[in-house]
């Protein structure tokens, strides 16, 4: 039983001691840190790590969980020397976790960082350097070196557990003065060597949208140095979903990688990233894939697939955001384009509504002359003026209201609203051609030009589909050099000026039948020659044509017909929606004018053998060809 007591008391004595050790340790341990040699030591082993200038304005204390440490209130990184920001990092208290056996070495070892609501100045200067480029100082005069000394081995660190809580960081450009701001940053690493791999996991705030992201980072030491390492992320947010496997260099914060991105909004994605861009229902889903590399504010695709709305595409593009309005530059090759959906996905206005109206009217639709009247519907081109383009384009077909395109190579240009399509080669109605078209969306009040040379061209098919005038068949030579402008369709046609020239081989015209010379007469006093069944073949078919003020004037309409030859000349005016013609059938020496003069739903055709009407319509072509050449119009 004594035996029992004694070794009891033993127990008791040892525990004991080792609760005073550990008391005074921790006695020791905290007026240790409360001394300046401790806080010199600190400050001492941050700025030796980094190469910066080091500060704890506010007390330290000890910190027993979740690792022994200390807590240190209002620290201060400092900046690159000539940096926007006073201070890298701010904190108003951080943790620092570290090895107490170390202590007892004289050393210091940091096993844990812990900050909570920093602010973090990332910046780049003029030169590309980030100035979180962090590392000793090296001395000015190093002493040289025996050749013979091995070179000392480099510094390692390992972190248990670096962490962020409602961090705020903004990044400054000083190569194009942009900036950006992350809130609510939450950011979780751990360090087991800077040549080991680190794992990243961080969520943040960027302009309202949450976004989350989780990769790794294969050489720490790289990144510190400012070189070049692998690296792997993914990120996720409601308006991009994006894929990276690639290498960053850390001095300029370039990348360069395979990349996978996708989202439901384009627009929505656009203007999140800080650029205008107006409402509508499309231009939303999308995915590209390719090789990426992205510079200060340029993003470089190449061997790209893209997907929007369905529309398929693949080449090499660039995407610039160092500007007033986004560019995109490159080639690119695409599959089908549907331009109609385009062209009505924008907001129209009831007439005499104003621009902040929800009033809608019917969407723009193509000219066609068998209606009423032309259409009311403002035509609004915002969205030119959204974003420049320079783009290289190999396209298949393109449908543009009823018109479709079989193919086309084209160089398009759009610098704030100015679109110029430069068309190398196009394949429409089983003939080619080639030219300019331009459309001028910088005014509220839209522009028209082209300047387009069209050949083998199955006119009928192009004329029914483009201006609903299906009367007349044939293939041949179209040149086309038109200009317009209006905030409608009808102001539009109205302001149609320009040239054109017709040349047709074999073909005919449906609705009239002119027939034989010894009938057309008669049967044109009776208003027989047009007919819904009739049809007039012919060999050969040429005119030129001027236009004016939305009328089409011309005096030098040759058609050739079997043992007739018929000269004409008149005015198609679209403005106002008619005709007036006159024609000279004529046989060896037998001439048989007569005139077809009306709306376009209700033409006359009356005989002219006594000339009564030539002067006049002649007179009426004239004026318009005189009102061409005044109004300077392509050629």
């Amino acid at each position: 039983m004594q035996l029992k007591l004694g070794w009891m008391r033993f127990v008791l004595l040892g525990l004991g001691f080792l609760a005073l050790l550990v008391a005074l340790g921790l006695g020791w341990a905290f007026w240790y840190v409360g001394q300046p040699a401790f806080r010199a030591q600190l400050i001492a082993a941050v700025e030796q790590q980094t190469g910066r200038a080091f500060s704890v304005d506010g007390r330290l204390h000890v910190a027993l969980w979740p690792v022994a440490g200390v807590s240190a209130e209002d620290i201060r990184l400092a900046n690159v020397a000539g940096g926007a920001a006073d201070a890298f990092v701010r904190a108003g208290e951080v943790d620092i976790g570290f090895d107490p056996g170390a202590l007892l070495r004289d050393g210091l070892e940091i096993r844990r960082i812990y900050l909570e609501e920093p602010t973090v100045n990332l910046e780049v200067d003029a030169t590309g350097r980030g100035n979180w480029l962090l590392g000793p100082v090296a001395p000015v005069s190093p002493a040289p070196r025996a050749p013979s000394a091995p070179a000392p081995a480099p510094t390692d660190v390992a972190i248990d557990s670096l962490q962020i809580v409602g961090g705020v960081v903004s990044y400054l450009d000083r190569r194009t003065n942009q900036t950006y701001g992350l809130q609510a940053l939450d950011f979780k690493s751990r360090v087991t060597s800077l040549d080991a791999p680190m794992a990243v996991d961080a969520s943040f705030v960027f302009r309202d949208q949450p976004v989350t992201l989780k990769g790794s980072i294969a050489q720490p030491r790289a990144m510190q140095s400012g070189r070049t390492t692998p690296f792997v992320f993914n990120a996720e947010s409601q308006l991009l979903t994006l894929s990276f496997d690639g290498e960053v260099t850390a001095a300029s914060g370039s990348i360069s990688g395979r990349i996978n991105a996708a989202g439901p909004d384009l627009r929505g994605l656009v203007r999140w990233a800080g650029f205008g861009f107006p409402e509508g229902r499309l231009l939303q889903q999308f995915d590209v894939a390719g090789l990426l590399t992205v510079g200060p504010q340029r993003y470089n695709f190449e061997d790209a697939a893209i997907g929007i709305d369905g529309v398929d595409a693949r080449g090499d593009f660039a995407l610039e955001l160092n500007r007033e309005r986004p560019r995109l530059s490159g080639a690119l090759a695409v599959d089908r384009l549907d331009l109609n959906a385009y062209l009505r996905d924008q907001p129209v206005l009831a007439e005499g509504a104003s621009v902040g109206s929800d009033a809608v009217v019917a969407e723009p639709a193509a000219m066609d002359v068998s209606a009423a009247s032309w259409g009311q519907a403002p035509i609004r081109l915002e969205i030119l003026r959204s974003l420049d383009l320079a783009l290289d384009l190999q396209t298949g077909p393109i449908t543009a209201f009823a018109t479709t395109v079989d193919r086309s190579a084209l160089t398009l240009r759009l610098d704030n609203g100015l679109l110029g399509a430069s068309i190398q080669d196009i394949g429409l109605y089983g003939g080619s051609g080639s030219g300019t078209i331009v459309i001028d969306g910088r005014s509220s009040v839209p522009g028209f030009s082209s300047d387009l040379a069209l050949d083998g061209v199955g006119v009928q098919r192009f004329l029914r589909d483009t201006f609903g005038f299906g009367a007349l068949e044939g293939s041949g030579q179209i040149r086309l050099a038109l200009e317009a402008s209006g905030a409608n369709q009808d102001a539009l046609v109205r302001s149609l000026r320009g040239r054109a020239g017709l040349a047709l081989n074999q073909g005919a015209i449906t609705g009239v039948d002119i027939g034989g010379l010894s009938e057309t007469i008669g049967r044109a006093m009776r208003n027989e020659l047009a007919q819904p069944t009739a049809r007039t073949s012919f060999s050969g078919l040429s005119m030129s044509v001027s236009m004016a003020n939305g009328r089409m004037g011309f005096t030098d309409f040759q058609m050739f017909l079997d043992r007739i030859r018929m000269g004409g000349s008149g005015v198609i005016d679209l403005a106002q929606r008619r005709l007036d013609l006159r024609f000279t059938p004529r046989a060896q020496i037998v001439t048989t004018p007569f005139t077809m003069r009306g709306p376009f739903g209700a033409l006359a055709f009356e005989s002219d053998l006594r000339g009564r009407s030539r002067a006049e319509i002649e007179g009426l072509a004239r004026a318009v060809a005189v009102a061409e050449r005044a109004t300077g119009s392509v050629r």
